[in-house]
């Protein structure tokens, strides 16, 4: 599955694509006590991490999509921040393509870049419009990619020391 996601935009992995703005982005549903989501994501360009977040949403996700697209919302937000930045830096052919923004949940992708109104959607539907808005715009792009390959799980959960020990150094090291 994950190679499928991988053909539609850039390996996180190839070493001719690492200066161009991607971001991962993941949600945790409902595991704490209170059952709310925990967002996690990080904005990687230039080979490092240049922004981060993990936190626990404000609201209650009545599922998984719902939770995925709370945290996707919040990364793209921080990814046009990102991308106003480099353009007034005077960067931009660092924003001449879409920001790939890997995520693991094909529920999320689907409502994402489907436009249709769908009614289990309509209590989220403002953030989802805002997602939808952004592929629309080509500011972002999303791409599936495995839950082995989410550097951002380790933003929204406790993992194995090995699991968490590989998506630290494949963030901070290039993938290498």
């Amino acid at each position: 599955m994950q190679t499928q996601g991988y053909q539609a935009a850039t390996h996180p992995c190839d070493p001719d694509r690492q200066h161009l703005m991607r971001c991962y982005c993941d949600a945790d549903y409902a595991q704490s006590s209170d059952r709310k989501s925990t967002t996690g994501y990080t904005v990687i360009m230039n080979g490092g991490p240049v922004c981060w977040r993990s936190t626990r949403q404000k609201i209650i996700a009545q599922s998984t999509a719902e939770s995925e697209i709370i945290s996707a919302t919040d990364a793209g937000k921080d990814v046009i921040h990102q991308r106003l930045l480099l353009k007034e830096l005077g960067y931009p052919d660092q924003i001449s393509e879409p920001t790939v923004l890997f995520e693991d949940n094909l529920s999320c992708i689907y409502l994402a870049r489907n436009l249709k109104s769908r009614r289990t959607a309509k209590h989220f539907e403002v953030r989802l419009r805002f997602l939808q808005q952004m592929v629309l715009d080509q500011e972002i792009q999303f791409v599936h990619i495995g839950t082995q390959d989410q550097i951002a799980d380790m933003l929204t959960k406790p993992l194995p020391d090995t699991q968490f020990l590989n998506l630290r150094d494949r963030m901070m090291a290039n993938c290498e």
